[in-house]
């Protein structure tokens, strides 16, 4: 009796180890890039806490998991967006945390002849497209408020991180439903975001929305053969979803523009490359990020010569990319290699027939999304 109990003991201590043998581990860094010691949280429960490297490891179950880092600080709380995932094998992942901060969105309210309040649905996702929703709250249900200068308003308390968001209401007007998008930034300054129902959405392309291409710079980043693309002041529109697409290897990453239109997206690319960038108000979970008004931009050669030239290639298999912006952050990644070709030649010297070959040099780089 006493071997079967042990037995027993044995069976039920192997079940339990067999539902947490998946490891999931990874570095916590705050959004200066720094690392962060802060606990991280599955399912609502902390099952690790970082180390001061920001390195961190826990057994967690297979299925969907719900993951995020938090650490409270003397001078207030930071936190990552948190991520639901699907593990089945042991997995890897980046958080970072940012300050969080109380925010008040008042969303414009109305009544009909009877005295009720029409549809107000509120969905808050990151400013990126494709993306999944942070939050959803039906407004009408909240009892409105005055706010001077603004009119009667449904009011809500949120806890989000610093970033930048989009804001998606679903507006009922007695006979009438439509949609309003608003995109909004949170700095250690922001208290309150308004929202007007009068603000409708419309998918036609406009002039406005249109990236200024004379504001865009390049610059050569540490990364082997990429570029950082930098937006100045007025750029894009405030807040928007943005992507880059370089147009000689298809690969392609997210960002975000600021409250004041400027932005920094980071992609493979030299001078004479050529990308075209998106911006949409509208965001969903499709990927589709290059639905929006796109401007083409090439990244300039340093010196005027005519005879410089540049090409790229993609020369391996790119089915590993992440394909939204959450797993990239969440997961990193790497799409394969590029093949950067760039040399100097006399086009002028080339017509119908001729043949020839060119000379130059090819800097091999691996394609990271980060």
């Amino acid at each position: 009796m006493k071997n079967a109990k042990l037995l027993l003991a044995a069976i039920l201590f192997s079940q339990t180890n067999a539902i947490f043998a998946i490891e999931i581990s990874g570095y916590v860094i705050r959004k200066n890039e720094e690392p962060s010691p802060a606990s991280i949280y599955i399912n609502g429960e902390e099952i690790a806490v970082a180390s001061a490297s920001g390195y961190f490891e826990g057994e967690v179950p297979e299925g969907d998991l719900a993951i995020y880092a938090e650490i409270n600080l003397p001078n207030g709380t930071e936190r990552s967006i948190p991520r639901t995932i699907n593990v089945s094998a042991d997995t890897t992942v980046q958080l970072t945390v940012a300050p969080l901060r109380t925010v008040t969105i008042n969303v414009s309210a109305s009544v009909n002849e009877y005295g009720d309040s029409p549809l107000r649905r509120l969905v808050i996702f990151e400013a990126v497209t494709p993306s999944r929703e942070i939050a959803r709250n039906d407004l009408q249900i909240i009892p409105t408020t005055n706010l001077p200068g603004f009119g009667s308003v449904h009011a809500k308390q949120f806890e989000l991180p610093e970033g930048v968001y989009r804001a998606h209401l679903r507006v009922g007007d007695y006979s009438e439903e439509w949609d309003v998008w608003k995109g909004f930034q949170i700095t250690s300054e922001t208290t309150e975001v308004n929202i007007s129902v009068d603000d409708k959405y419309s998918s036609y392309p406009a002039t406005g929305r249109i990236i200024d291409p004379s504001k865009i710079v390049f610059k050569s980043d540490e990364l082997k053969g990429y570029l950082a693309v930098t937006g100045n002041k007025k750029a894009a529109s405030p807040n928007m979803a943005l992507s880059i697409l370089n147009l000689q290897t298809g690969h392609y990453t997210w960002g975000s523009s600021l409250a004041d239109g400027s932005f920094e997206l980071l992609l493979n690319g030299q001078p004479g490359s050529e990308y075209a960038i998106y911006q949409r108000a509208e965001v969903d979970g499709w990927n589709n990020y290059q639905l929006g008004v796109g401007t083409t931009v090439r990244a300039p050669f340093s010196s005027p010569k005519n005879e410089k030239f540049s090409t790229e290639h993609s020369i391996s298999d790119s089915s590993s990319s992440p394909n939204n912006f959450a797993d990239a952050k969440l997961f990193g990644g790497k799409v394969g290699g590029i093949a950067q070709y760039h040399g100097e030649f006399d086009f002028s010297q080339i017509s119908a027939g001729s043949a020839g070959e060119f000379t130059g040099i090819v800097r091999y780089c691996g394609s990271i999304a980060r």
